[in-house]
């Protein structure tokens, strides 16, 4: 894949992530700059497990897809800090770093991302080399 398909990619993801906040819900740090004079969420949703899902794992999921996609592109130091990004994020989170709420599912929803695409790329680097 090329890098632009990559970072096409990787921008379509991460907006498919927004989109869920934006639609769904209530005003967060990340949608309170953007969108200071709308009223979120757009659409109520009924209390349930795939509620949660839909509204909390997957636009985190679809953020950290995002990250991976595009630091397939980048090298060395960068792609390391792409990499580590999420968990370091969701850590300042638990040792009050940075605003946010820490959240063991999350943490492992990034790690489960992190070791599927450090995967793919060795199994990519390693179909190159023959």
């Amino acid at each position: 894949m090329s890098n632009t398909s990559s970072l096409i990619i990787s921008v379509c993801t991460l907006l498919a992530g927004a989109l869920i906040y934006i639609l769904f819900r209530e005003p967060v740090i990340f949608t309170q700059s953007i969108l200071s004079n709308c009223r979120t969420p757009l659409f109520e949703l009924q209390p349930s497990l795939s509620r949660e899902i839909l509204l909390y794992y997957i636009p985190d999921g679809l953020w950290c897809i995002s990250l991976m996609i595009f630091a397939s592109v980048l090298s060395g130091v960068l792609r390391i800090a792409a990499i580590l990004m999420p968990l370091g994020m969701e850590l300042a989170q638990a040792w009050h770093f940075m605003p946010g709420t820490f959240d063991i599912i999350d943490l492992t929803i990034y790690i489960s991302i992190i070791l599927i695409f450090l995967y793919i790329w060795k199994r990519k680097s390693q179909n190159s080399v023959r």
